[in-house]
């Protein structure tokens, strides 16, 4: 996609108060030739928005629930590029993104409801737009994981894994930042998914989506697989440590790995897929809870 600029739709507010503003992500658009009807309209900021950018619900074309993600030109169009780069080698559960443009403007300056979020006099300092899906079912670590709904939850893991490998195999990607806000959830009808011929896995109605490239990782050394392996290290801490729902786990097996250094082969897929299989709750905090009640 063309890296485009945004102009202001309307000087006047939509009939929901929010300042609607045009959005083209394959052509060019400028004032004088309006040749599309699509205008994305920001709605609320998240509040995990940082120092380094911003972050937005928002409506595409009046319809589609969209993220909008605000900030450095170069941070964010090298998130794109990274993201387009696992969608080209067709790599399972990593967010694609719409579009990214460069505008000119400063973030900072952007607050809900600002009339112009780019500059009409195009003079300035630079800001990029990256557009990505809204996931309704959130984030993984947001979501109501009980007794009940376990085996999707192992599931998900299971997935996070496969993928963390396989985008190793593939590029080198290593994603570095496998915090659980940074996995989110979507229903699906898809009954499996093929990593390669490591591994093919069941899917239980959802599936994660891994996002937010900011630190990762493409072309690392290949020789040496510490870094992937830290990545999923992290899940599995993550998995015993930031849900609900808490389980029995050791990372010896793990670490074994990242000791060793140890390429990545269908009996890892295997090994690490059987052992969250095997995995068995140690306590469920809710219930905890009512415990003390």
């Amino acid at each position: 996609m063309n890296v485009v600029r945004l102009y202001p739709y309307s000087n006047s507010k939509s009939s929901s108060g929010n300042y609607k503003f045009k959005l083209g992500c394959q052509e060019k658009i400028t004032k004088e030739t309006p040749t599309t009807k699509e205008w994305l309209e920001l709605t609320n900021q998240f509040a995990h928005s940082s120092d380094d950018y911003k972050i937005y619900e928002g409506l595409l074309e009046k319809r589609k629930h969209v993220v909008v993600k605000v900030g450095s030109s170069k941070q964010l169009l090298d998130e794109y590029e990274k993201a387009k780069l696992l969608s080209v080698m067709k790599l399972p559960i990593f967010i694609s993104f719409y579009c990214v443009f460069t505008c000119f403007d400063t973030f900072k300056t952007l607050e809900k409801n600002t009339q112009y979020l780019c500059k009409p006099n195009q003079t300035g300092d630079t800001i990029s737009v990256l557009v990505m899906p809204f996931l309704q079912e959130g984030q993984l670590d947001k979501y109501k994981w009980t007794r009940n709904n376990i085996d999707v939850y192992k599931s998900v893991l299971k997935h996070v894994i496969c993928s963390l490998l396989y985008a190793f195999e593939n590029c080198f990607f290593v994603h570095c930042d496998t915090h659980f806000g940074n996995i989110l959830l979507r229903r699906t009808k898809i009954q499996s998914i093929e990593y390669g011929d490591k591994q093919t896995l069941p899917v239980l109605g959802i599936i994660p989506i891994v996002m937010d490239f900011d630190r990762s990782v493409i072309q690392a050394d290949k020789f040496n697989c510490v870094l992937v392996y830290a990545d999923v290290n992290r899940v599995m801490d993550l998995a015993r440590s930031e849900i609900d729902v808490k389980l029995n786990i050791s990372n010896d097996i793990i670490n074994r790995y990242m000791r060793n250094s140890t390429p990545v082969t269908k009996a890892v897929y295997d090994e690490l897929c059987n052992y969250i299989d095997s995995l068995e709750i140690d306590y469920v905090v809710s219930e905890k809870r009512l415990q003390w009640i």
